[in-house]
């Protein structure tokens, strides 16, 4: 019995010290989205007169792929504390097609949905590699953060079709908090979740 405690300690602070090590590494490429999103507003001659949602898609080094959403312009201009969330993905060795189509068409109904989400000011995605990607929304306050749980296409997304397709999932919650000229993104609060199998609930490890 001894034996086992002190098996399964070591193997909790090995995984302990596995998402302390990942949440660095995710952290440096958010910081990058928070930039190209300031860098994409400073470019905009008039940006809080524009039309939104703007959508902007760029192909950056080694192909990659990155979309960024913009909703509230001028709130992303302002000198004042943010709050962050950043959702990071890996997908399942093998995928169904099906679910993988069903999953982009959430996706692209989400990108309509998000323009009625009150503090809601921007929403980038990055593929740092084929099935890899990195998420990242920028709300006006904490409370605004709450909204997204309540829609439609997010449920749908994040419940019957993620355990479908995703491997794992990392959820990150943090701030700006001077904003986007700060540049500063932190992060207080990360959960990884990971997929044992279809039809099975994830396994949750929470680092404060």
């Amino acid at each position: 019995m001894i034996q086992e405690q002190q098996t399964k300690l070591v193997s909790d602070d090995q995984e302990r010290i596995s998402i302390v090590h990942k949440r660095k590494q995710d952290l440096v490429v958010l910081r990058y989205m928070v930039l190209q999103v300031r860098l994409l507003l400073q470019a905009a001659e008039h940006p809080a007169s524009l039309l939104f949602p703007q959508i902007s898609y760029r192909t950056e080094r080694q192909h990659r792929l990155h979309r960024i959403c913009m909703y509230q312009p001028s709130c992303l201009l302002q000198n004042r504390d943010l709050a962050c969330v950043g959702f990071v993905s890996g997908r399942q060795s093998t995928t169904d097609p099906v679910v993988a189509a069903r999953l982009h068409a959430a996706d692209q109904n989400l990108l309509t949905e998000l323009v009625s989400v009150p503090g809601l000011l921007s929403y980038s995605s990055l593929e740092v590699r084929p099935g890899r990607w990195y998420n990242l929304v920028i709300f006006h306050d904490r409370a605004a953060t709450s909204h997204v749980h309540t829609m439609d296409s997010h449920r749908y997304a994040a419940y019957e079709l993620a355990p479908q397709y995703y491997a794992w999932i990392r959820l990150h919650h943090g701030s700006l908090p001077e904003g986007l000229a700060g540049g500063t993104l932190l992060l207080f609060s990360t959960k990884q979740y990971t997929f044992p199998g279809h039809g099975q609930r994830p396994l949750v490890q929470t680092l404060q």
